[in-house]
């Protein structure tokens, strides 16, 4: 299917992200390990975030008005990039180095099938997503308790239909102004 798109196998993938988790600064990764498998790292890192990485803030009405302003300056990056430069820093700079290995697999999309479009697709869940319920937030609290990292996303917070799509062009965009 491509990269992005496919998962690698359970078991490495749960490995690598675990010691990616960890944050003890390098992740060596095994020989012969397939890009769709550190991609599929990537997005379950992504996923685990306690915030997505263009933030809370930036969900719901507020990323409407960043998509809404992105289009409104046709997509052109220096004129948009106030609206990214909302973000901790943090996150902004990994959305940029996040957007460049995109840029680098769209590249090579006749051989890996992947076009930015794709990419945006596979992506755009990863990076956004609606903030808990307060009554997530509650039962959170009510049974936190030491044990190794979850997810951060649950099935209520995924971006669906047309917040996905328009979170998708806004990415595949940016992907594609990266060159």
């Amino acid at each position: 299917e491509g990269i992005f798109k496919s998962d690698g196998p359970d078991d490495l993938v749960d490995l690598l992200y675990t010691l990616l988790s960890q944050g003890n600064g390098v992740v060596v990764i095994p020989k012969g390990t397939s890009p769709t498998t550190i991609a599929a790292v990537i997005k379950k890192y992504l996923k685990s975030l306690p915030e997505p990485l263009l933030t809370f803030k930036l969900s719901g009405p507020i990323a409407h008005r960043l998509i809404d302003a992105f289009v409104m300056a046709g997509y052109n990056t220096p004129q948009a990039a106030p609206l990214l430069q909302q973000l901790p820093s943090a996150n902004y700079n990994s959305l940029v180095l996040l957007l460049d290995c995109a840029r680098r697999v769209a590249e090579q999309s006749q051989a890996n099938g992947m076009t930015s479009r794709a990419i945006a697709e596979a992506l755009a869940t990863c990076l956004m997503w609606h903030p808990p319920s307060k009554e997530q937030k509650e039962a959170s609290l009510a049974t936190e308790t030491p044990s190794p990292p979850k997810l951060g996303i649950t099935e209520s917070q995924v971006i669906t239909g047309e917040e996905s799509r328009a979170v998708a062009n806004v990415i595949e965009h940016l992907i594609d102004m990266q060159g």
